[in-house]
C-alpha cells in the first residue's frame, strides 16, 4: 500500500512538472511575441509542441525509476541534477519534434531563450515541489492521539 501511494505521489509530481513546463512554454510564446513581434507560432500549432514536450517527459519519468528514488531522498544536489536531466529530456524531445516535422517557422532565438527558462523552472520545482506536495497532502495527518494505560501499582 505504501509503494502504491509512493508511485501515485510520484505521478502527481510528474504531472505538476509537465503542466508547469507547458504553462511556461505557452507563457513564453506570448512574452516573446510581444517583445519581438515575430509571432512564433503563427503557422505552427503551439498545442502540439506543448503536448509532445509534456507527454514524452511524463512517459520518460514513469519509466525512469531512478527519479522516483531521488525524489524521496533529501539530497538537494541530486534533485538539482535531476531537474537539469528533466529539462534536457524535454529539450531533446522538442528538438526531435522540430526536426521530424521540418518546422521552419519556430525561431531559434525563441528556442534558445526558452531552454534556460525551462532548466531554471525544473531545478526550482525539483528543489521545492516535493516538500510542497508532502506538506499539502499530509497536513496534520502525521500525528495521532494515543492513550496510555498502565496498571496501578499503588506506589504513587
Amino acid at each position: 500500500m505504501i509503494t502504491e501511494r509512493q508511485h501515485g505521489l510520484y505521478r502527481l509530481y510528474l504531472l505538476v512538472l509537465g503542466v508547469s513546463a507547458a504553462v511556461l512554454f505557452a507563457a513564453w510564446t506570448r512574452v516573446f511575441d510581444s517583445f519581438t513581434e515575430k509571432h512564433v507560432f503563427l503557422h505552427s500549432p503551439e498545442f502540439l509542441y506543448v503536448s509532445v514536450q509534456s507527454g514524452v517527459f511524463f512517459l520518460y519519468g514513469i519509466f525512469h525509476a531512478r527519479w522516483d528514488a531521488v525524489l524521496l531522498s533529501r539530497d538537494q544536489r541530486s534533485r538539482l541534477l535531476m531537474g537539469l536531466r528533466q529539462a534536457s529530456v524535454m529539450v531533446i524531445c522538442l528538438l526531435v519534434y522540430l526536426v521530424g516535422t521540418k518546422d521552419t517557422f519556430v525561431s531559434r532565438s525563441f528556442l534558445f531563450s526558452y531552454i534556460p527558462l525551462l532548466a531554471l523552472l525544473m531545478v526550482f520545482l525539483n528543489a521545492v515541489l516535493p516538500e510542497l506536495i508532502a506538506r499539502f497532502l499530509f497536513l496534520g495527518t502525521s500525528s495521532e492521539g494515543a492513550i496510555l494505560v498502565s496498571p496501578d501499582d499503588g506506589s504513587a
